[in-house]
């Protein structure tokens, strides 16, 4: 805590050589959505299996909570 403390609050993170995360969030107007799946699915083959557009669904896109 105390070494918390004198950092200003910052975090000791130097055995981390990279970050990369889980899910990304992308938010676009309803009206462009099917164009923003298909270039979604266009970066990475992983992307196809979950990129269902909310129009397509006839609906809002689902708001999961942010990861704590």
């Amino acid at each position: 805590m105390l070494l918390h403390a004198a950092q200003g609050g910052r975090r000791y993170i130097a055995s981390v050589r990279s970050m990369e995360p889980s899910r990304y969030d992308v938010v676009v107007d309803e009206d462009v959505a099917d164009e923003a799946v298909r270039l979604v699915a266009g970066l990475d083959s992983r992307a196809g299996a979950n990129t269902e557009s909310a129009s397509s669904k006839g609906g809002r896109p689902r708001s999961d909570p942010a990861p704590s």
